[in-house]
């Protein structure tokens, strides 16, 4: 959610249906993983835009209240370091040359540039974040999840992270009430303190 607030959203009901993905090798789910990429870079950009405010969105913040994701990829480099046979290698390198728009490995400055944990660290406003990951995933590991819950603490950040047993990547319990549930608790329980806080600063809080 971007600030500023006004109440929360209604829950909306889409929020618990299966994401839709396109598969890219028969290995990688190339979509969600797009998603949750860009969403996560969004929240630790320091509230700068990638495009120009118009009209009405003039005085709206690019700042994120609150950010929940579901099996992220938070880091390409670790993400080919984390492949344990040569057909994850190639797998994952193939999304991510498709991503970056390169058309062979991308140089270590480019992985680098492109890190979510780097820009965490980085950013001097980082929204509390609920991250969801399978234990099992094959396809983003654990540790993508890990890396950023732990650099958003080190730093002072708020970050929940629910490892799910036996979960692969996408796995259709991502959509249940056990995944679903505590991360929209977090998400009223940010939202209820954010508007509190700003009742009692006479609803200046943007």
């Amino acid at each position: 959610m971007t600030e500023p607030g006004g109440g929360p959203p209604l829950a909306n009901p889409r929020l618990a249906q299966p994401h839709p993905v396109r598969v890219l090798d028969d290995t990688v789910s190339y979509l969600d993983i797009r998603c949750a990429y860009l969403m996560a870079r969004a929240a630790f950009c320091d509230d700068i835009s990638s495009g120009s405010p118009i009209g009405e969105h003039t005085r709206v913040s690019a700042r994120l209240s609150a950010l929940v994701l579901h099996y992220p990829v938070t880091d390409f480099g670790e993400l080919l370091t984390e492949a344990s046979t040569v057909d994850e290698w190639e797998a994952a390198a193939t999304m991510i040359r498709a991503f970056l728009g390169v058309p062979a490995e991308p140089s270590q400055d480019q992985l680098a540039a492109t890190s979510v944990v780097a820009a965490a660290r980085r950013a001097d406003y980082r929204p509390p974040v609920h991250l969801s990951h399978g234990a099992d995933d094959r396809r983003c590991n654990l540790q993508q999840s890990q890396r950023l819950h732990e650099a958003l603490l080190a730093q002072g950040g708020e970050s929940a992270l629910l490892v799910v047993p036996g979960a692969d990547h996408a796995d259709p319990v991502f959509s249940t009430p056990a995944v679903v549930d505590p991360a929209v608790e977090f998400l009223l329980a940010v939202w209820t303190r954010n508007l509190l806080i700003d009742r009692d600063n006479g609803g200046s809080q943007t």
